[in-house]
Order: C-alpha cells, then structure tokens, then sequence
C-alpha cells in the first residue's frame, strides 16, 4: 500500500502542464513542479509539453510536394499551387486532450487546408503571386484560428507562412513570361519618368 501510494508522486517540468484524471474524469490541469495525485487505477495523469512549437506543412513534406493539397482555385478562375507552413502550441491542455479528435494532426490539418482555401479563393491569382502574400497569410491565420477554437481543439496558433505559390508547371512558362514583361513595363516606365524630370527643367528655363 506504501508503495501503492508513493507512485503518486510525479514532476512536471517547465514549460509542460499534467492534466488529471480520476476514475476516468477530468479533474483539473497542474503546472510545473512536484505533485502527487491518486496512482493508477484510480488516477490518470497526462503530461504534456503545452510550450512546444509544433509544425505543420500544407502542400509540401519535406523536399516532396503534395499537389492534391498545394493546388488550388483562385477567385478568378485560375489555378495556383500553394505551400503553407503553421506553426503552434498548446493554450487549453483539456480541450487538446478531452474535446477534440486528434486536434494536432487530421483537425488542424483540414482546418488549415479549409482556410488557405478560402482565403485564395477570395483573391485573382495575380494578387497570390504578388502583392498580397502577406495579407494571405494574415487572413488564413485568423480563419484558421476561428475553426480551431470552434472544434475546441485547444491550440493556438503562432505563425502562419507561405512557402511557396507559383502557378502549375504546366503554365509557368506563361506566367514567366507574364512576370517578365510586366517588370520590362515598369522599368520602361521609370526610364521614362526619369528622362521627364531631366528634360522639363531645362525646358523651362
């Protein structure tokens, strides 16, 4: 019985929480330090690292690409690859463990995949590529958070990164060509303006 009872001590390290279980119900979340609660079978004690900085990779595994989830429709009826990193933690260790299926795997994974999705789906294809990376990625952070703490999964998320958006290989080439020449405009245009501004003082004087 001694012995029974000095298992019931347990340390939880910096930077992870203990949630504890009796007879099989939640009864409450510990911090760092030394504890001692009701051993097995009475009690149950999941420790989990709620600081650590998980990843997760939309469209891509490693150096291999994934195109049934990199590509996607535009909201002009284009079609774009897109490569997303997330990062998170863990906010509410009983909803990460109790409330959800596998929040840190199949559920973020869809949710993610559901609001980059939404988020492209909302813009022209020449916006993904250009200039509004970043609010892409802002807007896929937000929806994604929304949908994470509606399935109560617990997590919050940190970071949320675009890897890589770029047309399909079968029409990069256009798109270069596309890229190419709209940079060849621009620089026309700034010769141009730069040849004005040379030219109209001395006219006037």
């Amino acid at each position: 019985v001694g012995l029974w009872f000095a298992s019931g001590f347990y340390t939880v390290q910096p930077g992870e929480e203990s949630a504890l279980r009796a007879l099989g119900r939640f009864q409450t979340i510990t911090g760092p330090g030394l504890h001692w609660f009701w051993p097995s079978p009475i009690g149950n004690r999941d420790i989990v690292s709620v600081d650590e900085v998980r990843r997760l990779e939309i469209g891509v595994r490693g150096n291999t690409e994934v195109p049934v989830e990199s590509t996607m429709i535009t909201g002009d009826q284009n079609l774009v690859d897109v490569q997303l990193l997330v990062q998170f933690n863990i906010k509410d260790l009983e909803s990460f463990l109790y409330r959800s299926v596998d929040p840190a795997g199949i559920t973020i994974k869809d949710a993610a995949e559901t609001s980059l999705r939404q988020v492209v789906g909302q813009r022209d294809i020449d916006d993904v590529l250009t200039t509004e990376k970043e609010a892409v990625q802002v807007d896929t952070k937000l929806k994604l958070q929304e949908l994470l703490d509606i399935y109560q999964t617990g997590i919050n998320v940190t970071e949320v990164k675009l890897l890589d958006v770029s047309p399909p290989e079968q029409v990069q080439d256009a798109f270069d060509d596309v890229v190419r020449a709209r940079e060849d405009k621009d620089r026309i245009i700034n010769l141009a303006d730069a040849y004005r501004e040379g030219q109209l003082p001395v006219a006037r004087a």
